[in-house]
């Protein structure tokens, strides 16, 4: 052995034996065979020894156990969720981190999947917050991937809700050259944090707005130039009972409203309307159409919609405690703008 070769192995000796290894700078590079060597499927007690690494007093085994952790993929997401859920603040924090670093991943089942497990991170509303509107941008953009080459199109509006609060509208339109089923719309009950919808297109009917009754939270349903039926309307209210839905095709009532105990109250008729040329007035409570009692304002909206413009109707009313009976020709939407009235 030169004396050379004394001196290496000398140095070595004392670098192991002062611990360099241990609480290095944040700053210090990996050294190369590590930084450079390929990730290999790991098993699952491979990952539960990486996990407990992460709580390491070493600073180096624990930056190379988040690295594996990071590298392994989808196999090591459910150890590290409960890892992040765990009462040990280092290895929640590079768990929670781990998470966050793979739900950016350009593979976007994976990036998914792991915001699947951030959304279920404890005591940390933030993260969960985030990961949420995350994963519904990711659905979003599949699904409106999805819905175009079916002939649709999905377009997010920023806009506000009847309270005028900023919120963001998903407006599919079913074109002429929609071709897909009901089913393929099925995606939209994926869009997490979305509670705003407007459907629209002569194919929108019964089945393509089924999906909404069963949608969690859901807050507003438009439905423009349809004709989807007084049962679809009453079967999503019924299971969703504080959703405002919309119906608008041709034919226009003419008045302003809201639900009423016994019908609907009339807020405004608008002038030059089929409502205002029959003499219904403003705190009116209409109570049916054409002997139909009519519960709310949703209701009220989904009936007209199934007439056509010039059509006449019989709409029973209450002024004060007088019943009247008026005969109203339907006005055609394409002459007024505001899209409140009906």
């Amino acid at each position: 052995m030169t004396r050379y070769d004394l001196f290496l192995l000398a140095t070595a000796t004392l670098l192991v034996a002062a611990g360099v290894d241990r609480d290095v700078a944040a700053d210090e590079p990996v050294a190369p065979a590590v930084a450079e060597a390929k990730p290999q499927a790991l098993g699952q007690t491979e990952i539960a020894a990486l996990v407990e690494q992460l709580d390491s007093n070493r600073y180096l085994e624990r930056e190379r156990a988040t690295q594996s952790l990071l590298d392994a993929g989808s196999a090591a997401l459910d150890p590290l969720l409960a890892a992040a859920n765990s009462d040990r603040p280092e290895p929640a924090d590079r768990a929670v981190w781990v998470l966050k670093k793979v739900g950016e991943a350009s593979d976007r089942a994976l990036a998914l999947a792991a915001l699947d497990r951030l959304v279920l991170v404890k005591n940390r509303s933030a993260v969960v917050q985030n990961a949420t509107r995350a994963r519904g941008r990711i659905y979003e953009l599949a699904c409106q991937e999805s819905l175009a080459k079916l002939g649709a199109r999905l377009i997010v509006e920023e806009t506000n809700s009847p309270e005028l609060k900023p919120v963001r509208l998903v407006r599919v339109e079913l074109t002429d050259q929609w071709r897909g089923t009901p089913e393929d719309l099925q995606c939209l009950a994926d869009l997490g944090d979305h509670r705003y919808f407007r459907m629209e297109g002569a194919s929108v009917g019964d089945a393509e707005i089924k999906l909404f009754e069963n949608m969690d939270g859901l807050a507003l349903l438009q439905i423009y130039k349809s004709h989807v039926s007084p049962a679809a309307v009453d079967a999503i209210k019924e299971h969703q009972p504080k959703a405002v839905v919309y119906v608008r095709n041709r034919a226009l009532l003419g008045i302003g409203g809201t639900t009423h105990e016994k019908g609907v109250l009339v807020t405004e008729a608008r002038p030059n309307t089929g409502a205002a040329a029959a003499g219904i007035l403003k705190d009116d409570v209409i109570t049916s159409l054409d002997g139909r009692p009519v519960k709310d304002f949703d209701r009220l909206t989904a009936r007209i919609a199934q007439f056509e413009p010039g059509r006449e109707i019989e709409v029973t009313i209450l002024r004060g405690n007088e019943k009247l009976s008026k005969r109203v020709a339907l006005s055609d939407w394409s002459n007024f703008e505001s899209p409140t009235a009906n």
